[in-house]
Protein backbone atom coordinates (compact mmCIF):
# COMPACT_ATOMS: atom_id res chain seq x y z
CA UNK A 1 0.00 0.00 0.00
CA UNK A 2 1.36 3.36 -1.20
CA UNK A 3 1.26 6.06 1.66
CA UNK A 4 1.01 9.73 0.26
CA UNK A 5 3.05 12.14 1.84
CA UNK A 6 1.01 15.14 3.83
CA UNK A 7 2.09 18.20 5.25
CA UNK A 8 -0.07 20.91 4.58
CA UNK A 9 1.14 22.85 7.91
CA UNK A 10 3.88 23.06 10.84
CA UNK A 11 2.52 25.59 12.97
CA UNK A 12 5.64 27.10 14.59
CA UNK A 13 4.85 28.59 17.92
CA UNK A 14 6.93 29.65 21.13
CA UNK A 15 10.28 28.30 22.02
CA UNK A 16 12.13 27.86 25.31
CA UNK A 17 15.46 25.96 25.50
CA UNK A 18 17.12 22.84 24.17
CA UNK A 19 16.34 20.28 26.36
CA UNK A 20 19.02 18.22 28.11
CA UNK A 21 21.16 15.33 26.54
CA UNK A 22 19.56 12.67 28.27
CA UNK A 23 16.64 13.46 30.36
CA UNK A 24 12.66 12.92 30.65
CA UNK A 25 9.61 14.93 29.39
CA UNK A 26 6.02 14.51 31.00
CA UNK A 27 3.05 16.48 30.42
CA UNK A 28 0.88 18.18 32.84
CA UNK A 29 -2.52 19.41 32.82
CA UNK A 30 -5.19 20.80 35.90
CA UNK A 31 -6.73 17.48 37.07
CA UNK A 32 -10.18 18.79 38.10
CA UNK A 33 -10.57 20.69 34.59
CA UNK A 34 -12.22 18.91 31.44
CA UNK A 35 -11.42 22.23 29.33
CA UNK A 36 -7.57 23.64 30.21
CA UNK A 37 -4.37 23.66 29.20
CA UNK A 38 -1.28 21.58 28.96
CA UNK A 39 2.58 21.98 29.46
CA UNK A 40 5.32 19.74 29.06
CA UNK A 41 7.95 19.27 31.79
CA UNK A 42 11.25 18.19 31.86
CA UNK A 43 13.16 16.14 34.34
CA UNK A 44 16.13 14.24 34.43
CA UNK A 45 16.56 10.44 34.92
CA UNK A 46 18.16 10.56 38.30
CA UNK A 47 17.52 13.10 41.14
CA UNK A 48 14.59 12.42 44.07
CA UNK A 49 12.03 15.38 44.26
CA UNK A 50 13.46 17.24 42.09
CA UNK A 51 12.29 21.11 40.11
CA UNK A 52 11.73 20.73 36.97
CA UNK A 53 14.83 21.60 34.63
CA UNK A 54 12.04 23.46 32.50
CA UNK A 55 8.25 24.09 31.72
CA UNK A 56 6.95 24.06 28.38
CA UNK A 57 3.44 25.79 28.57
CA UNK A 58 1.10 25.03 25.49
CA UNK A 59 -1.18 28.36 24.84
CA UNK A 60 -4.92 27.97 25.48
CA UNK A 61 -6.02 30.69 23.40
CA UNK A 62 -5.29 32.37 20.40
CA UNK A 63 -4.20 31.80 17.19
CA UNK A 64 -3.25 28.07 17.64
CA UNK A 65 -4.47 27.38 20.77
CA UNK A 66 -4.43 23.60 22.50
CA UNK A 67 -7.42 22.93 24.50
CA UNK A 68 -6.90 18.91 26.80
CA UNK A 69 -9.14 17.16 29.07
CA UNK A 70 -7.24 16.80 32.31
CA UNK A 71 -9.79 15.11 34.12
CA UNK A 72 -10.31 12.52 31.90
CA UNK A 73 -8.12 9.25 33.13
CA UNK A 74 -6.94 7.89 29.83
CA UNK A 75 -5.78 11.47 27.85
CA UNK A 76 -2.66 12.52 27.09
CA UNK A 77 -0.61 9.52 26.31
CA UNK A 78 3.22 10.79 25.18
CA UNK A 79 5.52 9.14 22.90
CA UNK A 80 8.43 9.68 20.85
CA UNK A 81 9.03 9.98 16.84
CA UNK A 82 10.79 6.87 15.30
CA UNK A 83 14.32 8.41 15.45
CA UNK A 84 13.48 10.10 18.96
CA UNK A 85 13.81 13.77 17.50
CA UNK A 86 10.06 14.48 18.61
CA UNK A 87 8.07 14.62 22.34
CA UNK A 88 4.73 13.94 20.48
CA UNK A 89 1.25 14.16 22.11
CA UNK A 90 -2.46 15.59 20.96
CA UNK A 91 -4.97 18.33 21.54
CA UNK A 92 -8.06 19.90 20.60
CA UNK A 93 -7.42 22.96 18.04
CA UNK A 94 -9.47 25.68 19.86
CA UNK A 95 -9.38 28.31 22.53
CA UNK A 96 -13.51 27.77 23.29
CA UNK A 97 -12.97 27.10 26.67
CA UNK A 98 -16.48 26.77 27.94
CA UNK A 99 -17.37 23.06 27.26
CA UNK A 100 -15.59 19.79 27.66
CA UNK A 101 -12.62 19.74 25.44
CA UNK A 102 -13.67 15.90 24.17
CA UNK A 103 -17.03 17.66 22.30
CA UNK A 104 -14.55 19.69 20.00
CA UNK A 105 -13.48 17.60 16.44
CA UNK A 106 -10.73 20.12 15.63
CA UNK A 107 -7.69 18.22 16.98
CA UNK A 108 -4.03 17.98 16.60
CA UNK A 109 -0.76 16.23 16.80
CA UNK A 110 1.56 18.55 18.68
CA UNK A 111 5.42 17.77 18.54
CA UNK A 112 8.75 19.28 20.92
CA UNK A 113 12.25 19.05 19.12
CA UNK A 114 15.35 18.93 20.89
CA UNK A 115 15.56 22.67 20.68
CA UNK A 116 12.65 23.26 22.73
CA UNK A 117 10.45 24.48 19.94
CA UNK A 118 7.25 23.13 19.57
CA UNK A 119 4.63 22.85 16.67
CA UNK A 120 1.33 21.99 15.68
CA UNK A 121 2.48 18.90 13.16
CA UNK A 122 -0.87 17.39 11.90
CA UNK A 123 -4.55 18.02 12.39
CA UNK A 124 -7.73 15.87 12.13
CA UNK A 125 -11.49 15.67 12.25
CA UNK A 126 -12.48 13.91 15.52
CA UNK A 127 -16.25 13.01 17.45
CA UNK A 128 -17.89 14.64 19.58
CA UNK A 129 -17.06 12.82 23.10
CA UNK A 130 -14.39 10.70 21.72
CA UNK A 131 -11.49 11.64 23.50
CA UNK A 132 -8.11 12.35 21.42
CA UNK A 133 -5.34 10.31 22.76
CA UNK A 134 -1.35 9.88 21.14
CA UNK A 135 0.86 10.44 18.35
CA UNK A 136 3.76 8.87 16.59
CA UNK A 137 5.44 9.14 13.38
CA UNK A 138 8.33 7.42 11.28
CA UNK A 139 9.32 10.57 9.03
CA UNK A 140 8.42 13.59 11.25
CA UNK A 141 5.93 14.04 8.75
CA UNK A 142 3.08 11.37 8.61
CA UNK A 143 1.42 10.55 11.56
CA UNK A 144 -0.10 8.06 13.55
CA UNK A 145 -2.58 9.15 15.72
CA UNK A 146 -4.52 7.20 18.57
CA UNK A 147 -8.06 8.48 19.21
CA UNK A 148 -11.07 6.48 21.78
CA UNK A 149 -13.34 6.53 18.38
CA UNK A 150 -9.67 4.45 16.18
CA UNK A 151 -6.66 5.15 14.57
CA UNK A 152 -6.36 8.45 12.31
CA UNK A 153 -3.47 10.02 10.15
CA UNK A 154 -3.25 13.78 8.94
CA UNK A 155 -6.25 15.34 7.80
CA UNK A 156 -8.41 12.30 8.32
CA UNK A 157 -11.75 12.78 8.70
CA UNK A 158 -13.08 9.73 9.69
CA UNK A 159 -10.85 6.42 11.51
CA UNK A 160 -9.34 3.71 10.25
CA UNK A 161 -9.44 1.30 11.70
CA UNK A 162 -11.77 2.09 14.08
CA UNK A 163 -10.76 0.47 17.32
CA UNK A 164 -10.61 2.10 20.67
CA UNK A 165 -6.92 2.79 20.93
CA UNK A 166 -4.62 3.98 24.27
CA UNK A 167 -1.28 4.71 23.70
CA UNK A 168 0.34 3.99 20.02
CA UNK A 169 4.37 3.48 20.01
CA UNK A 170 6.58 2.12 17.20
CA UNK A 171 9.99 -0.05 18.29
CA UNK A 172 12.18 -0.94 15.63
CA UNK A 173 10.17 -0.84 12.64
CA UNK A 174 6.82 -1.89 14.21
CA UNK A 175 3.93 0.34 15.30
CA UNK A 176 2.24 -0.99 18.41
CA UNK A 177 -1.39 0.20 20.30
CA UNK A 178 -2.14 -0.23 23.55
CA UNK A 179 -6.09 -1.31 24.48
CA UNK A 180 -8.31 -2.29 27.42
CA UNK A 181 -11.14 -4.47 27.30
CA UNK A 182 -14.67 -3.87 27.89
CA UNK A 183 -17.11 -6.13 29.29
CA UNK A 184 -17.89 -8.12 25.78
CA UNK A 185 -15.19 -7.35 23.89
CA UNK A 186 -12.15 -9.25 24.81
CA UNK A 187 -8.62 -7.28 23.56
CA UNK A 188 -5.35 -8.28 24.29
CA UNK A 189 -3.41 -4.96 25.83
CA UNK A 190 -0.75 -4.54 23.33
CA UNK A 191 -1.39 -5.01 19.47
CA UNK A 192 -0.14 -4.07 16.16
CA UNK A 193 -1.24 -1.78 13.50
CA UNK A 194 -0.20 -2.62 9.96
CA UNK A 195 -0.78 0.69 8.17
CA UNK A 196 -1.15 4.10 8.80
CA UNK A 197 -4.46 4.08 7.63
CA UNK A 198 -6.79 1.52 6.41
CA UNK A 199 -5.15 -0.97 8.49
CA UNK A 200 -5.21 -4.26 10.96
CA UNK A 201 -5.09 -4.38 14.65
CA UNK A 202 -3.82 -7.39 15.41
CA UNK A 203 -3.50 -8.52 19.09
CA UNK A 204 0.29 -9.80 20.49
CA UNK A 205 -0.42 -13.32 21.52
CA UNK A 206 0.29 -12.87 24.98
CA UNK A 207 0.37 -15.53 27.52
CA UNK A 208 -1.62 -14.90 30.98
CA UNK A 209 -5.25 -14.71 31.02
CA UNK A 210 -4.10 -11.59 28.91
CA UNK A 211 -6.97 -11.80 26.28
CA UNK A 212 -9.44 -10.02 28.48
CA UNK A 213 -7.66 -7.19 30.01
CA UNK A 214 -9.59 -4.63 31.81
CA UNK A 215 -7.08 -2.59 33.49
CA UNK A 216 -4.08 -1.86 31.24
CA UNK A 217 -3.01 1.32 30.94
CA UNK A 218 0.08 1.91 29.18
CA UNK A 219 2.99 -0.29 27.99
CA UNK A 220 6.40 0.16 26.56
CA UNK A 221 9.14 -2.21 25.19
CA UNK A 222 13.00 -2.83 25.10
CA UNK A 223 15.61 -3.88 23.43
CA UNK A 224 17.53 -6.68 25.86
CA UNK A 225 20.31 -7.45 23.48
CA UNK A 226 19.66 -11.39 23.77
CA UNK A 227 17.50 -11.26 20.41
CA UNK A 228 20.16 -8.88 18.42
CA UNK A 229 18.33 -5.56 17.85
CA UNK A 230 14.84 -7.14 18.71
CA UNK A 231 12.44 -4.97 20.74
CA UNK A 232 12.28 -8.38 23.17
CA UNK A 233 10.98 -7.74 26.63
CA UNK A 234 7.58 -6.06 26.80
CA UNK A 235 5.86 -4.15 29.86
CA UNK A 236 2.44 -3.26 30.92
CA UNK A 237 1.45 -0.83 33.76
CA UNK A 238 -1.99 -1.02 34.60
CA UNK A 239 -4.11 0.40 37.89
CA UNK A 240 -7.04 -1.41 39.46
CA UNK A 241 -7.17 2.45 41.73
CA UNK A 242 -5.21 5.15 42.04
CA UNK A 243 -3.32 3.26 44.86
CA UNK A 244 -3.33 -0.45 43.85
CA UNK A 245 -1.97 -1.30 40.02
CA UNK A 246 0.46 -3.77 38.54
CA UNK A 247 3.96 -4.33 35.85
CA UNK A 248 3.69 -7.16 34.01
CA UNK A 249 6.50 -8.69 32.28
CA UNK A 250 6.86 -10.51 29.13
CA UNK A 251 9.91 -12.06 26.93
CA UNK A 252 10.25 -12.87 23.68
CA UNK A 253 11.63 -16.21 23.04
CA UNK A 254 12.18 -17.76 19.66
CA UNK A 255 9.66 -15.99 18.48
CA UNK A 256 6.88 -16.51 21.17
CA UNK A 257 6.05 -14.21 23.90
CA UNK A 258 6.47 -15.82 27.75
CA UNK A 259 5.32 -14.45 30.93
CA UNK A 260 7.68 -13.34 33.66
CA UNK A 261 4.95 -12.19 36.21
CA UNK A 262 3.78 -9.33 37.58
CA UNK A 263 5.17 -6.49 40.56
CA UNK A 264 1.57 -5.29 42.23
CA UNK A 265 2.17 -1.60 43.22
CA UNK A 266 0.53 0.43 45.89
CA UNK A 267 0.56 3.57 43.92
CA UNK A 268 -1.70 2.16 40.79
CA UNK A 269 0.33 2.94 37.37
CA UNK A 270 -0.84 5.33 34.41
CA UNK A 271 2.01 5.85 32.21
CA UNK A 272 5.15 3.82 31.48
CA UNK A 273 8.31 4.24 29.61
CA UNK A 274 11.50 2.41 30.00
CA UNK A 275 15.29 1.65 28.71
CA UNK A 276 17.64 -1.29 29.46
CA UNK A 277 19.68 -1.37 32.34
CA UNK A 278 23.09 -3.12 32.90
CA UNK A 279 20.82 -6.46 33.52
CA UNK A 280 17.10 -5.61 33.41
CA UNK A 281 15.06 -2.00 32.74
CA UNK A 282 14.68 0.85 34.23
CA UNK A 283 11.09 1.83 34.21
CA UNK A 284 9.81 5.50 34.46
CA UNK A 285 5.74 5.44 34.99
CA UNK A 286 3.48 8.11 36.29
CA UNK A 287 1.80 7.13 39.28
CA UNK A 288 -2.22 7.09 40.16
CA UNK A 289 -4.59 5.88 37.80
CA UNK A 290 -4.52 8.97 34.71
CA UNK A 291 -6.74 11.26 36.74
CA UNK A 292 -5.18 10.92 40.23
CA UNK A 293 -4.26 14.25 41.60
CA UNK A 294 -1.18 15.23 43.19
CA UNK A 295 0.29 12.05 41.33
CA UNK A 296 4.52 11.51 40.93
CA UNK A 297 6.69 10.12 38.53
CA UNK A 298 8.59 7.62 39.61
CA UNK A 299 11.93 5.80 38.55
CA UNK A 300 11.94 1.67 39.16
CA UNK A 301 14.86 -1.07 38.43
CA UNK A 302 14.15 -4.40 37.14
CA UNK A 303 17.21 -6.03 38.30
CA UNK A 304 16.10 -9.45 36.00
CA UNK A 305 16.92 -9.53 32.46
CA UNK A 306 15.51 -10.91 29.46
CA UNK A 307 12.80 -14.04 30.46
CA UNK A 308 13.43 -13.92 34.03
CA UNK A 309 11.04 -13.36 36.63
CA UNK A 310 10.08 -9.59 37.03
CA UNK A 311 12.56 -8.61 40.02
CA UNK A 312 11.73 -5.11 41.26
CA UNK A 313 14.33 -3.70 43.79
CA UNK A 314 13.02 -1.18 45.82
CA UNK A 315 15.84 0.21 47.03
CA UNK A 316 16.35 1.43 43.94
CA UNK A 317 13.20 3.44 43.80
CA UNK A 318 13.24 7.16 43.07
CA UNK A 319 10.60 9.63 43.31
CA UNK A 320 11.91 11.92 40.46
CA UNK A 321 9.10 14.68 40.15
CA UNK A 322 6.09 15.65 41.82
CA UNK A 323 2.73 17.17 40.33
CA UNK A 324 2.02 20.32 41.62
CA UNK A 325 -1.01 21.01 43.96
CA UNK A 326 -4.29 20.46 41.48
CA UNK A 327 -2.90 18.94 38.77
CA UNK A 328 -1.74 15.58 37.44
CA UNK A 329 1.15 14.18 35.86
CA UNK A 330 0.00 12.37 32.59
CA UNK A 331 2.24 10.94 29.38
CA UNK A 332 5.95 9.96 29.89
CA UNK A 333 8.45 9.74 26.86
CA UNK A 334 11.87 10.84 26.54
CA UNK A 335 13.35 14.33 26.17
CA UNK A 336 13.42 14.74 22.21
CA UNK A 337 17.05 14.87 20.91
CA UNK A 338 19.08 16.00 18.40
CA UNK A 339 20.29 14.85 15.20
CA UNK A 340 23.57 16.21 14.34
CA UNK A 341 22.46 20.09 13.66
CA UNK A 342 20.76 19.75 10.79
CA UNK A 343 22.91 17.05 9.14
CA UNK A 344 21.94 13.35 8.21
CA UNK A 345 22.77 11.32 11.43
CA UNK A 346 25.69 9.28 10.11
CA UNK A 347 24.73 5.58 10.14
CA UNK A 348 27.02 2.73 9.84
CA UNK A 349 26.44 -1.00 9.29
CA UNK A 350 29.46 -3.20 8.26
CA UNK A 351 31.42 -0.96 5.10
CA UNK A 352 27.97 1.69 4.84
CA UNK A 353 28.16 4.48 6.08
CA UNK A 354 25.53 7.38 5.42
CA UNK A 355 25.67 11.33 6.10
CA UNK A 356 24.21 14.35 3.95
CA UNK A 357 22.52 12.19 1.87
CA UNK A 358 25.26 10.33 0.58
CA UNK A 359 25.45 6.56 0.86
CA UNK A 360 29.63 6.30 1.04
CA UNK A 361 31.18 2.31 0.93
CA UNK A 362 34.14 1.39 2.40
CA UNK A 363 34.15 -0.58 -0.78
CA UNK A 364 32.06 -1.89 -3.54
CA UNK A 365 29.05 -3.29 -2.48
CA UNK A 366 28.77 -6.55 -3.91
CA UNK A 367 25.06 -6.47 -5.03
CA UNK A 368 22.71 -3.70 -5.83
CA UNK A 369 21.31 -1.10 -3.31
CA UNK A 370 17.83 -1.62 -2.63
CA UNK A 371 16.04 1.22 -0.58
CA UNK A 372 12.72 0.60 1.00
CA UNK A 373 10.07 2.72 2.66
CA UNK A 374 9.65 2.14 6.18
CA UNK A 375 6.34 0.95 5.40
CA UNK A 376 8.25 -2.02 3.16
CA UNK A 377 7.62 -0.70 -0.71
CA UNK A 378 10.64 -0.57 -2.83
CA UNK A 379 11.66 3.01 -3.80
CA UNK A 380 14.77 2.63 -6.01
CA UNK A 381 17.15 0.09 -6.69
CA UNK A 382 21.22 1.65 -7.25
CA UNK A 383 23.66 0.05 -9.42
CA UNK A 384 26.73 -0.85 -6.89
CA UNK A 385 29.18 2.36 -6.32
CA UNK A 386 31.57 3.82 -4.24
CA UNK A 387 29.35 6.34 -3.39
CA UNK A 388 25.38 7.42 -4.07
CA UNK A 389 23.96 10.48 -3.93
CA UNK A 390 19.94 9.83 -2.70
CA UNK A 391 17.63 11.19 -3.94
CA UNK A 392 14.34 10.77 -2.48
CA UNK A 393 11.58 12.65 -0.26
CA UNK A 394 12.49 13.06 3.34
CA UNK A 395 11.77 10.52 5.32
CA UNK A 396 13.50 7.49 6.62
CA UNK A 397 14.72 4.37 4.47
CA UNK A 398 15.63 0.74 5.10
CA UNK A 399 18.97 0.44 2.59
CA UNK A 400 20.18 -3.45 1.69
CA UNK A 401 22.85 -4.82 -0.18
CA UNK A 402 26.18 -6.87 0.62
CA UNK A 403 24.31 -8.57 3.31
CA UNK A 404 23.99 -5.15 5.17
CA UNK A 405 20.61 -3.71 6.54
CA UNK A 406 20.82 -0.03 8.04
CA UNK A 407 18.34 2.34 8.33
CA UNK A 408 18.89 6.06 6.59
CA UNK A 409 17.16 9.58 7.25
CA UNK A 410 16.82 11.72 4.77
CA UNK A 411 16.20 15.07 5.44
Amino acid sequence: MSVALVCTYTTLMYSQQAFGKDNLAVLVAAIDENNTTVSVVEVNKTDADQTAVQTISIPGSGENAIRVSGSAGTTLYAANSADGTLFCFTGHKTEDASKNANRTLERAVIALGYDGTYAIKAEYTGVSRQQTRCATTFDNINFYIADQEGQYTNDAVEPSPAVNIRGIKIFGETVYVGQQSKKDVPLAPVATTSAITGGVITDLPLPGNMEHDSVANDFYMVSSGANGNKYDVLYIVGSFAYDNGSIRKYSLVNDSWNYNGVYLTDFGGARLSAEKAETGAYLYLTTGHGGTADNQLIKLVDVAGHNATIDIDLTQKVTLFSAPSGAVLKGVAFAPKSLSSGVNSPVAAGDFKFANNKMIFGRMPSSPVEVFAITGAKMITYKPAEMIEVNLPKGIYIVRTSGTTAKIIVK
